[in-house]
C-alpha cells in the first residue's frame, strides 16, 4: 500500500525480497469499502500473499499538505483524512517529541489503515496476512518501522 507521489515503487522492488504487488492511494487514505476489501482480499488469496505493508515517505505531499497549506483538500476522498492529520497534529505538537512529530502523525495514521483493514478482511479470508507499515527516509535511503499503535494511543490519550 503506497501513495503515488511517493515514488517510491523503484526503491521498494530493490529493497524487498520477494514478488511484490503494489495497492495506491493519495497518502494511504484507501477507504476500505466492502468493494475494496473484496478485491484486495481476493489479491491476496489468489497470490497467497502472507503480508501487507503500508508506506509513506516522511515527506509524503499529502500528509504534509495536510498538515500546512490543505491545497490539495478539494480532491475527492482526501477531506476526512486531512481533519484526521490535523488531529494528530495537534495532539503530537503538545508532546515533549517535537522533533519527531511528523512520523508519529504518519504512525498514527497508517495505524489507523492497518486496524480498518484487519476488521475489514477478518470475515473475507480464513488467514489473516501479516499487516505493518513503514516510514520511508529519503535523507537517509531507509524504511524504518512505524511507531507502534501502543505508542501513538498512549501519546494521544496523555495529550488530552
Amino acid at each position: 500500500m503506497v501513495c503515488p507521489s511517493d515514488h517510491l515503487e523503484p526503491i521498494i522492488y530493490h529493497s524487498f525480497k520477494g514478488q511484490k504487488y503494489f495497492y495506491t492511494s493519495l497518502g494511504n487514505t484507501v477507504d476500505f469499502d466492502n468493494g475494496t476489501l473484496r478485491e484486495i482480499a481476493k489479491l491476496i488469496a489468489d497470490n497467497d500473499i502472507e503480508k501487507v505493508t503500508f508506506i509513506l515517505s516522511e515527506n509524503n505531499r499529502i500528509a504534509l499538505d495536510a498538515l500546512s497549506n490543505q491545497y490539495l483538500i478539494k480532491v475527492r476522498g482526501l477531506d476526512k483524512a486531512y481533519r484526521r492529520f490535523l488531529t494528530y497534529k495537534r495532539l503530537s505538537l503538545k508532546s515533549w517529541q517535537m522533533n519527531n512529530y511528523r512520523t508519529m502523525i504518519i504512525s498514527h495514521h497508517l495505524n489507523q489503515k492497518i486496524e480498518e483493514m484487519r476488521n475489514g478482511l477478518h470475515d473475507l479470508l480464513p488467514v489473516q496476512p501479516e499487516i505493518n507499515g513503514k516510514v520511508f527516509s529519503k535523507s537517509m535511503s531507509s524504511f524504518r518501522p512505524i511507531y507502534s499503535r501502543l505508542v501513538c494511543v498512549v501519546n494521544s490519550n496523555i495529550l488530552n
